[in-house]
């Protein structure tokens, strides 16, 4: 094990302290096997590989976090797994380090918000038919169990949700594929921007970009012909 320096959005910082405090877990070491674990998922996750301007763009945008310094303690193999999914996407290593520390401090109406193609009610339902093997371990009483959860997917639960919508002729996008808006965590506290927590990024969203303003003329024209047809279909005498 040996440390890494990585800025972070200083408020996930106290939160993820205070969650792994209160479930009497070492942090780095937790963190040992979910980054490894989250490296290997990224990469399937991702739907391509960032243009260079996508990976400035989320750069710019994450340090409007104003993020703090600090130091992981990782094993060489979790260094090399996030170092080399990293390079696969073209994403920057403290974006996606980010993005696994706010999945990990967020409630379910956080993930509600990111996974819009999902009918929750329905994907729940199913989770509980589909996949009652994953809750078989805590039968096994509590220290195999928390050892099963720990070392397991940390978001199990929502990707079981995303593979059962698909399964079922959905659309829902992977969990390191779901993009987060600038104003995603907007509010009193929130980050001025969550551009920054996005691993991928297709160069329509990339404010000024040719492809992101041909988009806005293209909606402009279509928005405008509907207009037009309307206000034909209005005037036309019955």
């Amino acid at each position: 094990m040996s440390k890494i320096l990585v800025a972070v959005w200083e408020p996930l910082i106290g939160l993820l302290n205070k969650k792994v405090k209160s479930a009497c877990l070492k942090r780095d070491e937790f963190l040992d096997h979910v980054l490894r674990h989250e490296a290997r998922m990224l990469t399937r996750e991702a739907s391509g590989r960032n243009s260079d301007e996508a990976k400035a763009y989320i750069v710019k945008h994450l340090r409007t976090l104003r993020p703090k310094q600090v130091n992981l303690n990782l094993s060489e193999e979790t260094k090399l797994a996030i170092a080399e999914a990293c390079d696969k996407v073209n994403v920057p290593r403290d974006a996606f380090i980010n993005r696994v520390l706010l999945f990990l401090v967020a409630e379910k109406p956080f993930f509600k918000r990111l996974l819009v193609d999902i009918d929750w009610e329905w994907a729940e339902r199913k989770v509980i038919e589909d996949y009652y093997n994953y809750f078989d371990p805590i039968l096994d009483g509590a220290l195999p169990t928390i050892r099963e959860v720990v070392r397991s997917d940390p978001f199990k639960y929502y990707r079981a949700c995303i593979e059962l919508t698909n399964d079922n002729g959905g659309d829902a996008e992977a969990l390191h594929n779901a993009f987060m808006p600038k104003d995603f965590l907007k509010g009193p506290k929130g980050a001025e921007s969550a551009i920054g927590f996005n691993c991928y990024m297709h160069d329509v969203h990339i404010e000024g970009h040719p492809v992101h303003e041909e988009m806005l003329t293209d909606l402009e024209s279509l928005l405008m012909e509907g207009s037009e047809r309307k206000q034909k279909t209005e005037g036309t005498p019955t």
